[in-house]
């Protein structure tokens, strides 16, 4: 503001030297103040917007088993969920729901103690010894003679807080074994993959959990 009529001091003086009518003195003026004012407009409209916090969307993560339904197991303490198209068969008992598609055996979970012995690696030793990982070498060594077990890419399956788990993405365990193999206490949890997708396979896996008893 002090800019501005130290300019209208020095355009009255210049119309004394200059001769300048009234009116053009005041057109000069006028325009003066609209340069200034619209120049000072813009100025604290920038000011405003560079002040105002930016908004960046983040990405949404939908929980895309949400809305499945829940398989709970009172007697062998664990749930989880599953697609609404799938339906839990029992007919082989508490220790072997099976995840059917209308009659299509799409997953298996099969629950066993651990109380015998085993052969492995030339040792005979009690099951309950035996980690996941070695139960599933166990069984492709048993089972799948073509399978090279040195090649088999791990997957570590984090359950809960003590509880040991092991995951193989061996073609053979696909088929025919049990593809994770879960060990708690006295019992081996082996969730075995038949048919279906992997991905949606790996979706009921995340949803495993023990339950308190």
């Amino acid at each position: 503001m002090f800019l501005v009529i130290l300019g209208i001091m020095k355009i009255m003086k210049a119309q004394k030297q200059l001769g300048l009518a009234p009116i053009e003195i005041i057109l000069i003026i006028v325009g003066v103040l609209i340069i200034c004012g619209g120049g000072y407009y813009l100025f604290t409209q920038k000011l405003t917007q560079s002040q105002q916090p930016i908004f960046t969307p983040q990405p949404t993560t939908q929980d895309e088993t949400a809305n499945w339904q829940t398989y709970r197991n009172e007697e062998y303490g664990f749930e989880m969920k599953y697609p609404k198209y799938l339906v839990i068969d029992l007919s082989y008992g508490q220790d072997n729901p099976r995840f059917l598609n209308e009659s299509t055996l799409y997953y298996s979970l099969v629950i066993s103690p651990l109380t015998g012995m085993i052969m492995f690696e030339g040792q005979s030793i009690p099951e309950i010894n035996l980690t996941p990982k070695d139960w599933i070498i166990f069984n492709l060594q048993q089972r799948c003679k073509t399978s090279d077990t040195k090649k088999i890419e791990w997957e570590n399956i984090k359950i809960e807080s003590g509880i040991q788990a092991s995951s193989s993405n061996d073609q053979c365990i696909r088929k025919y074994l049990p593809w994770t193999s879960i060990k708690k206490n006295d019992y081996r949890y082996s969730f075995q993959f038949i048919a279906g997708s992997v991905e949606e396979y790996n979706q009921i896996l995340s949803t495993f959990k023990f339950i308190p008893q």
